[in-house]
């Protein structure tokens, strides 16, 4: 993944930093079905939502949020069953008690054992132009250490040889 050449714009945020990154470079852990396209709006619907990489920093940890708005031309049924069959082939476990799955929308939560990583997806049908939208946010807990050692000043000084500092005076 390219995206020192492929993310668009730094946002400084409150509490941390996001960017935007193109549509190729979403993450490989939580897949997209096939024929995924952006949301669009505007007249010709040719204004791009794109995905968002963002670091949000708390007092004991960090979070990493992906999330991105999409659209596919598959029924609400076809996308739920996608999402339930392809995260749980590549490990991911759904959260049953929190997925919920009616006649128009649906909200799915998946969770990765043994690590913070979640998964959210919302989906939504629209009868008018016969898609799915879906908007995904994976969020990972990155912890602090739990205790920070001091580090003596003796490791803090700059490696300079006494006799190149008398030497330039």
């Amino acid at each position: 993944m390219a995206l020192v050449t492929s993310f668009r714009q730094i946002q400084r945020n409150v509490d941390g930093f996001s960017l935007r990154v193109n549509f190729e470079d979403w993450i490989r852990d939580v897949p997209l079905p096939p024929q995924t396209s952006l949301v669009g709006f505007g007249e010709k619907h040719d204004l791009f939502i794109y995905p968002e990489w963002r670091f949000s920093f708390q007092t004991d940890c960090t979070d990493e949020v992906w999330s991105g708005t999409f659209r596919v031309a598959l029924s609400l049924t076809e996308v739920v069953a996608w999402f339930q069959t392809k995260l749980m082939k590549q490990g991911w476990a759904t959260i049953p008690e929190k997925t919920f799955i009616e006649s128009d929308w649906a909200s799915l939560k998946f969770y990765f054992p043994e690590t913070t990583m979640r998964v959210s997806v919302s989906l939504r049908w629209w009868e008018d132009l016969k898609d799915t939208q879906m908007t995904i946010w994976r969020v990972t807990k990155h912890p602090l250490p739990s205790a920070v050692e001091s580090i003596p000043d003796s490791q803090l000084a700059l490696p300079i040889a006494e006799d190149a500092v008398r030497e330039g005076a």
